[in-house]
């Protein structure tokens, strides 16, 4: 499960080794030069493919989990110490100026080392972490689903061939291979229309977050899409579920905020009318009671 934070409002910059998630999927700082992260893909085999970002955006996400170079930890013991340097599976930290840098490997310093927290502003994104979890853990379930019945597909199409050249290939053993080849074919598909499904309704979702915060329409923007009409719905630009959450999230505690304040204000005045009413009342009796007193002396 991936621990995540918005990395707008960490009081730090880019650092070597550090991960976060963009609209266009995670990045790894590679190195870091005038404030600039020259970074590359998770995953990625060769640094000459890379991305350059000037700052932390509002977009992105800040991954807690994955070491960086000058964060502190606590360890086991209780000591304080610092990540100087990281490779793909090592972390070498610093426990005083003085002393020499010790290295773990990455699962012994994870499972060992605790991180200090960030400094406020920071924001731990909770909601956001939690969707963004899901959809991995998903995401990861569907792939692994997808390479199984691609693995058994091709050993039972390799089979078929080793019975070919084996001269023992018969209508009834290759029958029951088809017909299991189908049934993998099948759940396949069932898999990636369930995936297709998933898609649809994280984009119904974003479609929904962001007409509801006021993005604008596709079709209001006639130069630039030419033909976009109400259907094509409103341009959410780098933001994700996850943020366009957090956006929503926020505007409602607003609302909740501004309605709680017009409530307060028509208590207000609903006392105050009553206050007038009982005024008005006490006045009207008294003006009765003089001219009751004027009548009688008239008489």
């Amino acid at each position: 499960m991936i621990m995540a934070g918005q990395f707008k409002n960490a009081p730090i910059g880019f650092k070597p080794g550090m991960r976060f998630k963009t609209a266009l999927g995670w990045r790894e700082v590679l190195t870091v030069r005038d404030g600039t992260a020259i970074c590359w893909p998770i995953g990625g085999k060769a640094p000459g493919f890379s991305w350059v970002y000037q700052e932390p955006t509002e977009t992105m996400l800040l991954d807690l989990d994955q070491p960086w170079v000058g964060r502190k930890y606590k360890s086991h013991d209780g000591l304080v110490s610092e990540v100087v340097c990281m490779t793909d599976k090592q972390v070498f930290v610093q426990w005083a100026a003085e002393t020499d840098p010790c290295a773990f490997t990455l699962d012994f310093f994870k499972k060992h080392f605790t991180p200090i927290p960030l400094e406020p502003p920071f924001k731990v994104c909770s909601e956001a972490i939690g969707m963004m979890n899901a959809a991995e853990v998903e995401r990861d379930r569907w792939r692994r689903t997808a390479e199984r019945l691609e693995g058994e597909k091709q050993e039972q199409a390799k089979e078929i061939e080793q019975l070919k050249r084996n001269g023992a290939f018969h209508f009834d053993v290759c029958t029951a291979h088809l017909r299991h080849i189908k049934e993998l074919q099948k759940e396949l598909a069932e898999q990636t229309e369930q995936e297709n499904r998933h898609i649809l309704m994280s984009y119904n979702v974003e479609q929904t977050l962001g007409k509801i915060l006021c993005y604008p329409w596709y079709k209001d923007d006639q130069k630039n899409f030419p033909g976009a009409t109400e259907e094509d719905g409103v341009c959410v630009g780098e933001d994700t579920i996850e943020t366009l959450a957090d956006r929503a999230a926020e505007r409602i505690r607003h609302l909740e905020e501004e309605i709680s304040a017009l409530r307060e204000k028509l208590r207000n005045q609903t006392l105050r009318i009553a206050e007038l009413v009982g005024e008005n009342e006490a006045l009207t009796r008294v003006e009765n009671e003089v001219d009751a007193r004027a009548s009688q002396r008239i008489i």
